[in-house]
């Protein structure tokens, strides 16, 4: 096997245990932090949204009655 493809193989496999050695079990502990703030996040999202929404509607009500 040559050895840039030895390299490769090796990165792959250095990623891997990285991976399962430290990413997996630091959002495994704050799973429920995580899942949380997305929550509150995509309600914040929701909320913006409507906001949003309202307002322009009343812009172009305010627009045609111009």
């Amino acid at each position: 096997m040559p050895p840039s493809k030895q390299l490769k193989q090796i990165t792959r496999k250095g990623a891997t245990i990285l991976y399962d050695s430290f990413v997996v079990p630091t959002l495994t502990r704050h799973e429920k932090a995580i899942d949380k703030a997305l929550g509150v996040a995509q309600e914040q999202a929701t909320n913006k949204g409507i906001e949003l929404s309202k307002e322009g509607i009343a812009k172009l009500y305010q627009i045609a009655a111009e």
